[in-house]
């Protein structure tokens, strides 16, 4: 990602639920966080990896979203494939494609007393058009909110950031 400690503006993130288990919705969370970094590139796709292969490319335009036609595309994932256009190395404007592979997580247990959840995640990405591999790690801390409004859907604030490190030449 460039733009490593950049501060962004806040942005939604969506955490979705089955059965006990909390999970981040990658087709939902991964577009923005990118965007987000880095305001020079347009996500223009994703697709997420399930138990049966990659799921349908879901645009930005609504194409291929649906439950209907993409059923995969929200359940949990630990790779995932964006299509971006965005500046390259040389500085052209290129669509390009990133394929990234979530290879660690590590959480606090229990919550800490103020009641944040830590969540650190190490990544390795590729991107062929560049020919260019790097490896980063984002942490999350996650606190909830208090609201009237719904108590069925808790309110989360949180805090990203990223780390990148580049693999020696």
């Amino acid at each position: 990602l460039p733009n490593v400690g950049y501060n962004p503006f806040p942005f939604a993130q969506n955490f979705l639920r089955e059965r006990k288990l909390v999970y981040e919705d990658v087709a939902y969370n991964i577009p923005r966080k990118l965007e987000a970094f880095w305001p020079e590139c347009k996500v223009t796709a994703i697709q997420v990896e399930g138990n049966s292969g990659f799921s349908p490319k879901c645009f930005v335009t609504g194409i291929g979203c649906t439950k209907t036609e993409n059923p995969s595309l929200h359940l949990p994932s630990t790779r995932f494939i964006l299509d971006f256009e965005g500046p390259t190395r040389n500085s052209d404007r290129k669509i390009q494609s990133i394929d990234t592979t979530l290879v660690g997580t590590t959480t606090n247990n229990p919550i800490t007393e103020e009641g944040a959840l830590y969540i650190s995640k190490q990544y390795v990405q590729s991107n062929v058009q560049q020919d260019l591999q790097t490896l980063y790690k984002e942490t999350m801390v996650l606190r909830h909110i208090e609201t009237v409004s719904d108590s069925r859907s808790p309110s989360i604030q949180g805090l990203v950031k990223v780390s990148a490190f580049l693999p020696k030449p």
